[in-house]
Order: C-alpha cells, then structure tokens, then sequence
C-alpha cells in the first residue's frame, strides 16, 4: 500500500502539470542550466502506464534557471553514474556543491525514452566497454 502522503504528492503534481506547472522537461536537444538549489530529496510515485500498478521511488527535486525561466526539476534515484543521477552525484562529488553551477545538458529523445549526458561529467565518469564504443584501438 503507498503511504497516504505520497498518493497526495503524485495527486498535486499531476494536477500542477495538467495545469501548466512549473516542471522542466527537456526536449532533445543541448541546454545550458543552472542549478539554483543542491537539490532536496523527495518521495514520489509512478504509475505503470501498462498495468496501472502505482511505484513508489525517490526523486531529488532541483529548481533551475534555463534561458532566464525558473523551473522545478526532478530526477529519479537511480543505481549507476552513467545515469542523470549518477552524473549529477559525480558532479556534487567532484565541486562539492551544485548551487549556482552551470551545467550543459544533451538530450537524445525517442519515442520511447530519453537519454540525459551532462558535458561537465563525462571527464569524472570511469570507462565502461560501453563508453569505449567509437574509440579506435591500435
């Protein structure tokens, strides 16, 4: 069962974004942002669009500033750095803060799902036969 108080977040942020929230969704494409908080830890749930099944997860929530707009910015915990999250973690590691930092944000879109590779973090992420992909060995 989801604990009342995440079932009445995900109610009012459905409700904020069918009316026309302050939520950032990036389009493909590449984004100067800036992050304006360190981020804020926060519960939330999903719905599966398949079995209608309800998820809890966690999120941190950033507010940001892209092209002079202010914007709430969510990213859903996840388990690797090659992940948003995990490229922010590098970063936070790495600067030791996020607040009023500047990040370049590329995003590949399909209809099915979007990738998120932040510029600055590519360098602080460890080789993966993945990331090696296009490289020429002698």
């Amino acid at each position: 069962m989801i604990p009342p108080e995440q079932a009445q977040q995900s109610v009012w942020y459905d409700e904020d974004i069918r009316l026309g929230g302050t939520w950032w969704k990036p389009e493909s494409g590449k984004h100067l942002v800036t992050l304006l908080n360190e981020g804020v830890k926060k519960p939330t749930v999903f719905k599966d669009k398949k079995t209608g099944e309800e998820k809890p997860t966690n999120q941190v929530s950033f507010k940001i500033s892209v092209k002079k707009e202010i914007w709430d910015w969510d990213i859903t915990y996840a388990k690797t750095e090659q992940s948003l999250f995990g490229q922010m973690l590098l970063l936070a590691r790495h600067w030791g803060s996020l607040t009023g930092k500047n990040i370049t944000l590329i995003v590949k879109a399909s209809k099915t799902k979007k990738e998120f590779t932040i510029e600055e973090a590519l360098p602080l992420m460890k080789k993966t036969p993945e990331s090696n992909e296009g490289e020429r060995h002698p």
